[in-house]
């Protein structure tokens, strides 16, 4: 369903972004880093920072228990296989040299993010 929107100016300044726990920057070479490991199980605010020459999607999958990282990186839905991995959270549209602020609430296990393997524990 749409319904009509009207957004009128504020006359307030705009607050600053909430200080994130980790900021997650791709590079140019579409390579991922961290400033901190996510390594514990709970709310995490990240700040995902697009260093690289084109716009980014930030997909973050959780990989089921018994699979490993590998396992989902290499997994394609033609192959007829059940997926080994679920959509967890993530970003859409951050285009080249902007940054954009989740908050992803983790629970132990393996996640991918980007390519990057994280591993949360209690």
């Amino acid at each position: 369903m749409f319904r009509p929107l009207t957004v009128l100016p504020s006359g307030s300044v705009a607050a600053p972004l909430p200080r994130p726990d980790v900021i997650l920057t791709v590079d140019s070479a579409d390579q991922v880093t961290f400033s901190t490991p996510i390594t514990r199980a709970g709310r995490w605010r990240m700040l995902v920072r697009n260093h690289s020459t084109k716009r980014l999607e930030l997909a973050v999958v959780r990989v089921f228990p018994h699979h490993t990282a590998e396992e989902a990186l290499a997994w394609r839905r033609r192959d007829g296989k059940p997926p080994v991995s679920e959509p967890w959270g993530g970003l859409a549209g951050v285009a080249q040299g902007d940054s954009l602020l989740t908050t992803i609430t983790f629970v132990p296990g393996t996640y991918i993010a980007h390519g990057a393997t994280i591993e949360v524990g209690e």
